[in-house]
Parts: structure tokens; C-alpha cells; sequence
């Protein structure tokens, strides 16, 4: 998975980005090393992400972080199915 390219928050420490680059630094260069993830999310309270994607993409993201199962992440949920321009027709009926 990659890491975006842009940042959303250009004026944060370093000229890094602080909002989308939740990588650690070892994979993506504008990641956060874990003492600074950890001043953001701290190291035991829970986090909830409403995340506009794949719930598995954050999880991946977050794996190996300090104390992983504190993050719920609420996001798409792949049904399996494919939606065709005529099954939307019917369903509008």
C-alpha cells in the first residue's frame, strides 16, 4: 500500500506532513517515528478512525504500532457485489 504524496499539512514539524502520513518513518519518509504518533494518539486511550475506505487499509497502516488493538476503524465494507447501471434501475423502481 502506498503512502499519499501530498501532504495535508505542509507547515508541520520538519516541513512534514502530520494529518495523512501515519506510516512509521521506516516505510514512507514522511512517516511519524513512534514517539511522536504516540504524543498525537497516546499510548492507551481509544481510537476511533472514520475512514472513508477499506477498513483493512488503516489496519495495515497501523499494524505495529505501540498497543495496536486500541484502534477501531468504522469504513467501507465490501459486500462482494458489483452494482451494474441496470440493476440500479431497478432498484430505484
Amino acid at each position: 500500500m502506498a503512502a499519499p504524496q501530498t501532504c495535508a499539512n505542509p507547515e508541520g514539524p520538519r516541513g512534514q506532513c502530520r494529518g495523512l502520513c501515519l506510516f512509521p518513518r521506516t516505510i514512507h519518509p514522511h512517516g511519524l517515528e513512534e514517539a511522536e504518533f504516540l504524543e498525537l494518539f497516546t499510548a492507551t486511550k481509544p481510537v476511533v478512525f472514520g475512514f472513508h475506505g477499506y477498513q483493512r487499509a488503516m489496519h495495515q497502516i497501523l499494524h505495529g504500532r505501540t498497543n495496536p488493538e486500541r484502534f477501531h476503524v468504522r469504513g467501507f465494507m465490501e459486500e462482494g457485489t458489483t452494482t451494474t447501471p441496470f440493476d440500479m434501475v431497478v432498484l430505484t423502481r
